[in-house]
């Protein structure tokens, strides 16, 4: 196992090779942290749902899809269902917790719909078929849903919030068993020199790691805590140098490139469109011209004949002019 002073020079190298790191803000590399390091899961329960780091015991992840095969796939899969042992303060009992830790690069405005399905989805989890459970028997669970940029609808300046699960329409609490803890990175700003609190450094590792890695003053800074941090900056290294990491780099590029070439499509379809609308346009519009054209036209022969006194109705017969028309051309001219 490397130790601080080989993660250093580990580090030196990394960054004079001008290397970069992939954000932790990105569920695969969040999903990675956390799944290879439970230490550091722990770590942000502990400060997060304020349970004590002592009575935090083994995890166990549930997801079937945990780290899926990128190549051909959507790799933003649910990041992390687990089942924390917990053990309890005042009796000393150990019992599993349902909890579910997700990163969102996004800021959906129906957020409390997806924290809902989460919600659900823990509880239903409980139920396994065969299992002789009793609906008094399911267990309260934990939501985090940790969002890289503002969630819209939340005016609140706190960057960490804790919701009970509701309805939008009906903002009454529909899950009791169910706590939800929001956190908001883009509402997190307190700067490098102003980290005081465990929370606030392992908050800010995860918003800026990217960032840290290209500062050497940061950067050594965690690697010096030691313990878990160094683990983890270690681990985000050489990840950043995996085959796996280059094909979700692959993978990415080429799913901005296909989104480019479909809105390049739409552009143009949408041109094509107009092209044809205005050419549609232009048609009727020549049409209602060359109308009217004719209209004046046998109002002018229909003026010449009743100067020359025929009959109106007459004169309707040859011009194809409804009689009332001619009624009031004669009438105008009189």
């Amino acid at each position: 196992m490397m130790n601080t002073h080989d993660i250093v020079a580990k580090y030196q190298h990394f960054y004079e090779q001008g290397r970069t790191l992939m954000p932790l803000t990105r569920d695969s590399m969040f999903k990675k942290i956390m799944t290879s390091h439970p230490e550091f899961l722990k770590l942000l329960l502990h400060h997060i749902l304020k349970l004590p780091l002592t009575d935090l015991g083994e995890i166990y992840y549930r997801d079937k899809e945990i780290l899926p095969k990128y190549l051909g796939k959507k790799i933003y899969y649910l990041d992390l269902f687990v089942d924390v042992m917990i053990t309890d303060t005042q009796t000393g009992r150990i019992k599993s917790r349902p909890i579910c830790v997700e990163m969102h690069s996004t800021s959906p405005p129906f957020v409390l719909n997806k924290v809902s399905a989460y919600g659900h989805r823990l509880y239903d989890n409980q139920l396994e078929e065969g299992d002789d459970y009793s609906y008094h028997q399911l267990k309260n669970v934990y939501c985090i849903g940790i969002f890289k940029q503002k969630v819209p609808r939340f005016i609140c300046s706190d960057y960490m919030q804790h919701l009970s699960i509701a309805n939008l329409a009906e903002p009454v609490d529909r899950m009791p068993g169910t706590r939800y803890w929001l956190v908001e990175l883009a509402k997190f700003n307190k700067k490098f020199g102003e980290l005081r609190t465990e929370r606030d450094k392992i908050l800010y590792f995860i918003k800026n790691a990217d960032i840290i890695m290209r500062d050497p003053e940061q950067a050594l800074y965690y690697i010096r805590l030691g313990g878990i941090m160094a683990k983890v900056i270690n681990y985000a290294m050489d990840y950043s140098s995996s085959k796996e990491y280059q094909q979700i780099l692959d993978y990415i590029d080429k799913e901005r490139a296909d989104r480019a070439t479909h809105m390049v499509n739409i552009k143009a379809a949408g041109r094509a469109e107009g092209i044809v609308e205005e050419r549609e346009r232009g048609a009727v519009k020549l049409k209602k011209v060359a109308a009217e054209s004719k209209l004046e036209a046998k109002i002018d022969i229909a003026k010449e004949l009743l100067a020359k006194d025929w009959d109106l109705a007459t004169v309707a017969e040859v011009t194809k002019l409804d009689i009332s028309i001619i009624r009031e051309l004669k009438y105008a001219a009189s």
